[in-house]
């Protein structure tokens, strides 16, 4: 949720016309559905690609600018 929260900051102080950047959650859980619904309620176009493993999970983690 704070990570969401903090994005949601940071979305709102870019700039106009900035580059736009994306959230992307990777993993599944109990909470998936209600940081889903936080999204939305924030109009945060987020990713949920859920659980993966392997060498999709590999991708995953050296395409992100930012781990957490």
């Amino acid at each position: 949720m704070l990570l969401i929260q903090a994005f949601d900051h940071v979305m709102k102080r870019l700039p106009p016309k900035s580059l736009s950047p994306r959230l992307v959650l990777v993993g599944d859980g109990p909470a998936r559905a209600h940081l889903e619904a936080v999204c939305k309620e924030k109009s945060i176009d987020a990713i949920f690609e859920g659980h993966l493993s392997g060498v999709d999970l590999a991708e995953a983690y050296a395409s992100a600018d930012v781990f957490a």
